[in-house]
């Protein structure tokens, strides 16, 4: 007599399993034609933008949209500074970027010191608290990002919605 039935069918089992397993890897980005994330490096425009207010249970107070934003305005972001200029405002952060989280910290820059915000000896030192900022939308020309902010005592919170483009 051979072998038990289930000795038999156990490497028809197996090799069965093997076959599934190997179908359902998926392939390395370069074998599936996936695409790279999109970069935040370059220029940005600020298109628009809107704020929503919420008191301390998360009740919607009141929401905005923001004025009308600069034309003038330029945003260049590099591998790790982000500068913002226009015709009158020039500034400076240094960014960190872990998946859609952005960590902005402000630097002096030349413009603060003129104005006396800043002393000469600063430039490039870190001013104010980071702000932390969340991308919820990133293609090849545009770009969502949500930040937020807390008043003193805790019972506002203010979110801002900004739209960028190419």
């Amino acid at each position: 007599m051979g072998r038990p039935f289930s000795h038999r069918l156990l490497p028809l089992v197996l090799g069965a399993f093997a076959l599934l397993q190997a179908r359902c890897t998926s392939p390395a980005p370069a074998e599936s034609g996936a695409l790279p994330a999109p970069s935040l490096y370059g220029q940005w425009r600020q298109d628009s933008g809107s704020t929503a207010i919420y008191n301390d249970r998360g009740q919607l107070l009141n929401r905005m949209r923001s004025a009308k934003t600069d034309p003038a305005g330029l945003m260049i972001i590099g591998p790790e500074q982000w500068h913002f200029r226009n015709g009158r405002i020039r500034a400076m952060w240094t960014y960190t970027r872990r998946a859609d989280t952005l960590v902005l910290q402000r630097l002096v820059d030349s413009a603060l010191v003129r104005n006396g915000h800043a002393r000469w000896q600063d430039l490039g030192a870190p001013i104010a608290l980071p702000d932390t900022f969340v991308i919820a939308a990133l293609t090849a020309h545009s770009w969502v990002s949500f930040d937020s902010a807390q008043d003193a005592d805790g019972f506002l919170t203010w979110v801002n919605r900004t739209y960028y483009s190419r």
